[in-house]
């Protein structure tokens, strides 16, 4: 219990006792998956066959290490209660809870509106380059954002963004986020917008854009994110990888 690895020794020690007791198939887990409470279903089979002794430590790492990931799933708040009813005294609570406070503020956030600064590419789903999107904003240079809502280290340059507002607004330049979510992660893409007030232009990129990306990008077709790009209006690419948020001061120097 001492190791660092042991939470992944005791999800291995439950996969193994459902994989023997012929639980365990693949078919299982689609039906698992269409129904959205994987979480729920992992956490049972955990207190099912764990030791008394270990499962409120497994079941306390799992909740922080789901919640840490900033997907923001609401299935979390309940197995969160669940944790608080069997585990009153844990000492664990206190850790766990600003994680899940965050969760909730995000699903609150998700009823309301856009702030009037945060604009969508009209018809974005029909643009196929980025010359295209370019040809839509204002005339000057932009600052391309690539990112995607299950991406941590994008999320943590958002932290950041009122320095990169400044320095945008004083330099002319244009704030574009381009997502490359899938189109089942719609929804959640356009919560996050709101969660993180992401001020500027947005749309989720087409796959005729996404390969342009990986085109640009130049790694035998795979894209590292998050991922920043400087271009005019025009199209044209200034520079290929531009500096993040969080190297304000380079990232000043390239612009201007």
């Amino acid at each position: 219990m001492k190791s660092p690895w042991f939470p992944f020794y005791a999800e291995s020690y439950v996969y193994f006792q459902e994989y023997i007791n012929g639980i365990f198939t693949k078919e299982k887990l689609e039906t698992l998956s269409e129904t959205n409470q994987t979480k729920k279903y992992r956490l049972s089979k955990a207190k099912e066959y764990l030791p008394p002794e270990v499962c409120e430590d497994y079941l306390a790492h799992y909740l922080y290490e789901e919640s840490f990931q900033k997907k923001y799933e609401k299935e979390l708040i309940g197995l969160f209660d669940d944790f608080k009813i069997d585990y009153p005294e844990s000492e664990y609570i206190p850790y766990i809870a600003p994680q899940i406070d965050e969760i909730i503020r995000f699903h609150k956030t998700a009823d309301s509106g856009f702030s009037e600064k945060t604009k969508f590419v009209e018809v974005y789903q029909k643009l196929n380059t980025l010359t295209e999107i370019a040809n839509t904003l204002p005339p000057g240079k932009i600052y391309v954002d690539v990112w995607a809502t299950w991406c941590g280290p994008c999320k943590a340059e958002f932290e950041l963004k009122e320095q990169l507002k400044t320095l945008l607004q004083q330099n002319g330049t244009q704030m574009l986020y381009i997502s490359i979510d899938r189109d089942q992660d719609s929804i959640q893409w356009r919560n996050m917008i709101k969660f993180y007030n992401l001020e500027g232009f947005h749309l989720r990129a087409n796959k005729e854009v996404v390969a342009e990306l990986r085109k640009i990008f130049d790694r035998g077709g795979s894209i590292s994110i998050p991922w920043y790009i400087l271009m005019g209006s025009d199209g044209k690419i200034l520079k290929k990888h531009a500096s993040r948020p969080s190297q304000i001061d380079e990232l000043e120097k390239e612009i201007k």
